[in-house]
């Protein structure tokens, strides 16, 4: 079988070399010394830590002032985001062109009108295809914004100028955690190509002893993990057991930590890797297709013997899991919501010959260059790119635990004011007889059967004199809702957009079931599906209902009203009772136990 997870990249021989492994101090010192030497700095300007999110957060820091803007590409990892957060700044996404999977010239041009106060462009080259760096290069020149090359993907590659990777930009972070183009499992480094650019000091104190296991014994149990597939489910059963005893680490769930360095036995293998890439430039590390029904497919690939479901990027600001964390402006970056949701890899450490049956098969759902749209976000002629003020020199130390700045609210997006204002803007989207027709495959019934919920319970207290703050903070706390959760509001938009994607590849008409169109539903004459949540027995309960007409026992057709049609709201009297526990009274023991 073939992976592109499951440490992939190391074979039989790299996992024994990377388990057994040893290193001294001096091999951290020639590790810094060949990075200074390659990308023409000093050594004290190259510093080497646990992480490549430390060093960006530590050059932001050094080079950009705190809470400045800073535009990153929209297809990116969480570590870029929390790390532009820990320096003290705002991240500000930037759109994506649809052939480098990053932004370009026009795109860093739309972000710039629309965070006009940006100090700071961050160049990833996903998935180590080269970006257009000369148009990029010269807007930051123009505007006097600091450069900063992300080569966790791209170290060795060149741009189509012919410059290499890293010789551009003020400041150069390496990544060496997993599947990156150094792969040590976890390690980074900072190099400030500057002239002008501060000196830095390298930390001296090791990682935590299960960090350090962690890093040695990954390799060995991702060699397990990929013989372990062969047999059923059993691969998966036992990634779930190392993941609970927390002998491996999820993606993106590294520490920010400045205090720490990477072990001198990772600095060694390093250096042996970073030695290897061909002067000539090496080949991307992933190959991407934007491909339909993308699921099914990963499930026919699976078949196949090809698990490719580790996909960089499956949402914008990956994993998903850290995605309902962060306020992504989807309105700003519409190119990037569709690539993520029709992107797929192929590794390219397997030989042609490997992957000869996957590609024919993705071949059948790639997307043809006349089917993808043209989602480019157009610059009004009141929304000009404005020259940014000159950034501070003066060197700001980073701190252990930094002050965490709130992403500041665009002009196209209202702040949420209070829960209250939150919750029944959210609630008021949807017709109240539609909070619980979803479609019966939908994950998130239980989200809008809450909604109705509340909306009911907010209503109904609300007529019998309670004041709408205090039945709202009632109605939350009986039924377990946070609207204002960031959590609750991003998981919401993001399964709604791949919810209504699926109806419409599935050509269903949203919120009812197949063949129904909108005048037949006008007409009050159809059944549909309601889905209803049984909170008690935790589970969705199905049953017909009828719009707008309804039949007697004696066969004839009557009209309902709305009050008929739809139940009636909650009031104080009729809504169930919390039943406490009474500790019986002190006696002789009996056998009924506990009474209620």
């Amino acid at each position: 079988m073939y992976f592109l997870g499951q440490a992939s990249t190391y074979k039989f021989t790299d996992v024994i070399r990377h388990t057994f492994s040893f290193g001294t101090k001096s091999n951290l010192n020639e590790l810094r010394a060949y990075l200074a030497a390659h990308y023409g700095t000093t050594k004290d300007r190259v510093a080497v830590y646990h992480s490549g999110r430390t060093g960006l957060a530590i050059a932001l820091d050094r080079l950009v002032p705190k809470e400045s803007e800073v535009i990153v590409t929209a297809l990116t990892c969480y570590a870029v985001y929390e790390a532009v957060s820990e320096a003290g700044c705002i991240p500000a996404f930037a759109d994506i062109d649809k052939d480098t999977i990053h932004f370009g010239p026009k795109e860093l041009k739309t972000a710039l009108a629309l965070h006009p106060d940006a100090r700071a462009v961050v160049v990833q080259n996903n998935l180590g295809i080269p970006c257009d760096i000369r148009g990029i290069e010269k807007i930051c020149k123009k505007y006097g914004l600091v450069l900063i090359e992300d080569l966790a993907h791209s170290m060795g590659i060149h741009y189509k100028d012919g410059r290499e990777a890293g010789t551009i930009g003020d400041a150069v972070v390496l990544s060496f955690g997993k599947g990156k183009a150094i792969d040590t499992i976890s390690g980074g480094a900072v190099i400030f190509t500057s002239p002008d650019s501060p000196t830095i000091s390298q930390p001296s104190r090791r990682p935590r002893l299960s960090d350090r296991l962690r890093d040695r014994w990954y390799p060995f149990f991702g060699l397990l993990i990929r013989g372990f597939y062969h047999i059923g489910n059993l691969g998966r059963l036992f990634t779930s057991f190392l993941l609970k005893i927390h002998f491996i680490q999820r993606s993106a769930d590294a520490e920010l930590e400045p205090l720490d360095r990477i072990t001198f036995w990772q600095a060694k293998l390093a250096l042996k890797q970073i030695k290897k890439i061909p002067r000539s430039g090496r080949k991307p590390i992933r190959e991407p297709f934007f491909v339909d029904d993308r699921e099914y497919l990963l499930k026919e690939l699976e078949r196949g013997g090809f698990v490719f479901d580790d996909i960089w990027y499956s949402c914008p600001v990956s994993p998903i899991r850290y995605y309902r964390r962060v306020n992504f402006p989807e309105e700003e970056c519409p190119m990037a919501i569709w690539a993520a949701e029709h992107l797929i890899n192929l590794p390219t450490w397997y030989s042609k010959k490997d992957l000869k049956p996957a590609r024919k098969l993705i071949e059948r759902y790639i997307v043809k260059e006349e089917d993808m749209p043209d989602l480019s976000l157009k610059l009004t002629p009141e929304a000009p790119v404005k020259a940014p003020k000159e950034p501070s020199k003066k060197p700001v130390n980073i701190s252990k635990e930094p002050k965490k700045t709130p992403r500041k609210a665009s002009a196209a997006r209202t702040p949420v004011k209070s829960d209250l204002d939150f919750a029944l803007a959210e609630l008021q989207v949807m017709p109240e007889e539609e909070l619980y027709a979803e479609d019966e495959e939908d994950e998130y019934d239980d989200y809008y059967g809450q909604a109705g919920d509340l909306r009911r319970a907010v209503e109904g207290w609300s007529e019998n004199g309670v004041p709408p703050e205090e039945a709202f903070s009632e109605g939350k706390s009986s039924l377990g809702v946070n609207f204002r959760d960031r959590t609750v509001q991003s998981q919401w938009l993001w399964t709604e957009r791949q919810t209504r994607a699926r109806m419409r590849t599935r050509k269903l008409t949203p919120k009812h079931p197949r063949g129904t169109s909108q005048s037949a539903i006008q007409a009050g004459d159809i059944n549909y599906s309601e889905v209803v949540y049984d909170k008690l027995n935790k589970k969705h309960l199905n049953r017909t209902n009828i719009i707008d007409k309804n039949t007697n026992s004696d066969g004839t057709s009557v009209t309902l009203t709305r009050e008929e049609r739809f139940p009636k709201k909650p009031t104080t009297d009729n809504l169930p009772k919390i039943r406490q526990y009474k500790k019986p009274e002190k006696g002789p023991e009996t056998t009924e136990g506990k009474v209620w």
